[in-house]
């Protein structure tokens, strides 16, 4: 018998519907199991969640999108007690790289069953001596300020706010440079946006990265030279078809430390950690020997 935190976000996509989380329930006691069913909400998020009631618990059930795992992540990073994940956000980046098919309430009993757990690594964002993980990414310059632009009840990966707000970001940003110092000092690029992946995808199943994978314990750097506003147009077309790395202005790298300034002080530029507001550079981003367990179905 095991005891399980189930944490949900009852406004992830279209709604978590509390008769299901109930029966999920039910059908995880009918196994012998312990369950709490514990909402998100606008004060508690799963982060705030997770660690009011870490000692108690043995497995972590995130049923949300990918902002409700990731707040859940930094509570859960670095320790041996599992995470299982069961997508029900817009768009779900996680889903699609780990293949998480679960449909049914038969697979999350399964799936909890079985224990087939895998240790995933994920990267961390040092910010003023304050250390954020990530299992997604991290975006600097216009990606992150199509975070900023994008309403709270609209998820980052919805494709459709997505290109939408993307447009708008486009008309208005000034695309500030920035100095992105690789593997200390392997590389120095100078861009005006980038994406530090840990993921194949981004915003769905957009390839970003090729041949890339989330077990590799690289990070893979996605970084654009923009010149004209224009181009934005001709990066989403390349995005869309995920042949980014055919293009002369896209530099792309893989690495596990990434150090990054603005060129100019008085510059401020945003950064967003999985969809998620993350701050203002000056940062550093690692992918060392952070990692997190999670449940995987057969």
């Amino acid at each position: 018998m095991s005891n399980i935190l189930l944490v949900y976000n009852p406004v992830a996509g279209k709604g978590v519907n509390l008769k299901w989380v109930t029966k999920v329930c039910k059908a995880l006691e009918d196994k012998g199991h312990n369950v709490l069913p514990h909402p998100t909400s606008e004060v508690e998020t799963a982060y705030d969640i997770c660690n009011e009631f870490y000692d108690a618990y043995d497995i972590f059930i995130i049923i949300g999108g990918d902002g409700t795992v990731n707040s859940a992540i930094q509570r859960l990073v670095n320790q041996e007690k599992p995470i299982m994940i069961v997508p029900r956000g817009t768009a779900n980046v996680l889903k699609n790289v780990l293949n998480l098919r679960i449909k049914k309430i038969e697979d999350i009993v399964m799936c909890i069953n079985k224990m087939n757990i895998e240790k995933f690594p994920v990267g961390k964002v040092n910010l003023n001596s304050m250390n954020k993980f990530f299992i997604l990414m991290t975006g600097i310059g216009f990606d992150a300020e199509v975070v900023y632009k994008t309403k709270k009840r609209h998820s980052f990966f919805n494709k459709f706010f997505f290109f939408k707000n993307a447009l708008k970001v486009l008309k208005e940003y000034t695309f500030p440079r920035f100095k992105i110092n690789l593997n200390n000092g392997e590389k120095i690029l100078k861009s005006k946006s980038c994406i530090i992946s840990n993921v194949e995808f981004y915003a769905g199943k957009f390839r970003l990265c090729k041949d890339f994978d989330i077990r590799s314990e690289k990070l893979c750097i996605c970084s654009f030279k923009w010149g004209k506003k224009l181009r934005g147009v001709t990066y989403f077309y390349y995005l869309l078809r995920g042949k980014l790395y055919k293009l002369n202005d896209v530099d792309i790298f893989t690495g596990n430390t990434f150090k990054i300034s603005p060129l100019k002080r008085e510059d401020n530029i945003n950064f967003q950690i999985d969809g998620e507001k993350g701050g203002t550079i000056p940062l550093e981003i690692y992918l060392k020997n952070d990692y997190i367990n999670i449940l995987i179905p057969d």
